[in-house]
């Protein structure tokens, strides 16, 4: 009993490292501008990052294990806390994954796949490219969480069809979703429209004391090159890192087609794709007014009303604990802000470089991108961009440097969310899907993380500066 009970604690012992990391965060002497509260908040970050990098539990535990913490610690009352993890982006995660069960039961994500490999041809390095490219393109104007939710089926269809053994399945998948989510999280930094972190900066930048008006068509000009550079940058750092062995899907998409042939003209997959059709107008016509959360969760619903899907199938085909894990990931990101926690963290780092020489120039552009990538892999780009973007903004204007392309750099670096699943939606969503793992993330990001800073900043020394903002 006694070697069991030891054989469990070495399988778990990056949990209780957490713990103790926690622990040894919270005794420590409280620094001078950092709340209680806050010093709280920073051990539960400590807890959450080296329980989401090593995977020791299951990660719906550590989840729940947030919302006691925060409770514990005095960060949240009781009746507060459980509000904080019911947000709209929370119903948006579980209506998307919902309407996505629905999809691969009415086979609509078979169509959709075929559609690609239209565009691609049936070998597995174009298509990867071809699905990067589409994401992108389609998350710069619907959303990367939209765009992640509706290509998921299609690229796990193709990987099921493939007929290769299973771990080449594996590597298959793997490659093809971490590229989906990586591109679903940068097309979102394409227009003013593909994500809210965007559409923060600019509030920043159009109010006191700076006054600078970015329009829609000036954003593409500036940010577009980004996406069109390092969408199949992505698509070939994840072949390189997965290495699947198949070459040719020709086998996959024979299979489709004679299975589409024989389902063509159905009512329900035309009712389907209604539905889904429905839903999307629904993000852009009224999802400022009542929360794209809810548009999601009502057309998940309309599959449950119309018959298409039973409750059965959706409670089978929807990761649970992804959407609870999401909700803690929002939960502490509004934690950090409100205890003052990420300002202290944001303002800290940009005080110890300042001596180092990087207040001017790209070397302070590399700074804004590097912090706001890394808050945004701990706290999601949205909060990340609204808690490091009035600091890295002020910073930019007392260095004299142009405060317009200070704050595009800090909305390009929250795109950069290549290390944790709770850094975006479209990182939960294929996390979901049961073939992504945590340190799958970690060994593509790195080498997405240098790409992309290396692009940006080239674009920053030679692009920006022909745009007269």
């Amino acid at each position: 009993m006694l070697r069991a009970l030891l054989f469990e604690i070495l399988r778990r012992r990056y949990f209780f490292a957490a713990l103790a990391l926690a622990g040894l965060t919270l005794l420590l002497p409280r620094p001078e501008g950092l709340t209680q509260s806050g010093q709280g908040t920073l051990a539960l970050l400590v807890f959450a990052v080296v329980c989401f990098l090593t995977d020791p539990v299951p990660l719906p535990a550590v989840a729940l294990l947030i919302g006691v913490g925060e409770v514990v610690f005095g960060i949240k009352s009781p009746e507060a806390m459980p509000h904080s993890y019911m947000s709209g982006a929370v119903f948006f995660i579980l209506g998307s994954l919902m309407i996505g069960a629905a999809l691969v039961h009415q086979k609509l994500d078979r169509r959709i796949a075929l559609f690609l490999v239209r565009l691609t041809g049936t070998g597995f390095k174009k298509i990867t490219l071809g699905l990067s490219v589409l994401a992108a393109l389609l998350a710069s104007f619907v959303g990367p969480h939209v765009v992640a939710a509706t290509l998921m089926p299609v690229a796990l269809v193709l990987v099921r069809r493939s007929g290769a053994p299973p771990e080449e399945e594996k590597k298959m998948a793997k490659t093809l979703l971490v590229a989906l989510a990586y591109s679903a999280a940068l097309g979102g930094f394409g227009t003013l429209s593909g994500s809210a972190r965007n559409a923060i900066m600019m509030e920043y930048l159009r109010s006191r004391p700076y006054g600078i008006q970015v329009d829609y068509l000036e954003w593409i000009l500036l940010a577009y090159p980004m996406l069109l550079l390092t969408a199949p940058a992505i698509a070939l750092v994840s072949l390189w890192t997965f290495k699947p062995g198949v070459r040719d899907l020709a086998g996959a998409v024979a299979s489709l087609k004679a299975d589409s042939a024989r389902e063509r003209g159905s009512a329900k997959a035309w009712l389907s794709g209604a539905i889904v059709l429905l839903t999307l107008v629904g993000f852009f016509t009224v999802g400022k007014r009542i929360g794209i959360g809810t548009v999601a969760v009502f057309g998940a619903t309309l599959f449950l009303v119309t018959g298409l899907v039973t409750w059965e199938q959706l409670d089978k085909g929807v990761n649970w604990g992804v959407v609870l894990l999401y909700a803690a990931a929002i939960s502490l990101g509004i934690s950090m802000s409100e205890t003052g926690a990420a300002q202290w963290l944001a303002r800290t780092v940009l005080e110890g470089l300042a001596p180092l020489g990087f207040r001017h120039g790209l070397p302070l552009l590399f700074v804004v991108g590097l912090l706001t990538m890394l808050t945004a892999n701990v706290m999601s780009g949205g909060p990340s961009v609204s808690v490091i973007g009035p600091a890295v903004l002020a910073l930019g204007a007392l260095s004299g440097e142009d405060v317009a392309l200070v704050g595009i750099m800090c909305a390009a670096g929250s795109s950069f969310s290549y290390f944790t699943i709770m850094a975006n939606p479209a990182n939960s969503i294929v996390y979901s899907s049961g073939w992504v793992h945590p340190g799958d993330f970690l060994r593509t990001g790195w080498k997405m993380a240098f790409l992309s800073m290396f692009l940006v900043l080239l674009l920053a020394g030679l692009y920006w500066p022909l745009f007269s903002i």
